[in-house]
């Protein structure tokens, strides 16, 4: 083969190569928790280097990190009403795992007053249904809650993914009776 015919490898642009690792480590985690996972196994599994991760991201923590930003911007932006969710999705599941395993390995990272777009968004879905700010609030950390709940302790509970949308029912019925309660007191 002539050097003229040797096809020419292009560097893949940082921005590019960051997304692949990023869907790819998304694509294993719907398979497998995150401490399962090897910067190795990302790498192969994107196309690049492993030593990317550590360029790019600076580690498995903040590659990790990056992918849960994401998703979380992801599902608070889903057109989908969040209330009316009647399953555990793929998605919500890995989330939830990722979300512990990142407490586990660098808690620090979720310290501080950092931008909660879930609970803003589920915030506002208690608002449009009349609950006040603050009610609205903490009536949406207990929805998160009580998935992280079922997420990771389905088995000490006895739960399944099935059982979210019954709970997920409960909420609203909660949230009505408490409209209703407000509204006999004015």
């Amino acid at each position: 083969m002539e050097p003229a015919d040797v096809p020419v490898q292009r560097r893949t642009p940082r921005d590019v190569g960051m997304a692949n690792m990023v869907a790819a480590a998304r694509a294993l985690l719907d398979d497998r928790p995150p401490e399962e996972i090897t910067v190795r196994d990302i790498a192969a599994a994107s196309g690049h280097h492993h030593r990317f991760v550590q360029a790019w991201f600076g580690g498995k923590v903040g590659l990790f990190r990056t992918v849960f930003d994401q998703m979380v911007d992801e599902l608070s932006s889903d057109p989908a009403p969040v209330l009316e969710r009647t399953s555990m999705r793929t998605s919500t599941r890995s989330l939830v795992h990722l979300l512990n395993w990142l407490v586990a390995t660098d808690g620090s990272a979720f310290n501080g007053d950092r931008p909660t777009p879930l609970v803003d968004r589920i915030t506002g879905a208690y608002e449009s249904a009349g609950l006040d700010g603050t009610t609205a609030r903490m009536m949406a950390v207990r929805v998160i809650g009580t998935t992280i709940s079922m997420v990771l302790f389905a088995d000490v509970l006895g739960v399944s993914d099935d059982d979210l949308g019954a709970h997920m029912a409960l909420e609203n019925e909660l949230v009505q009776a408490l409209l209703a309660a407000r509204a006999d007191r004015s």
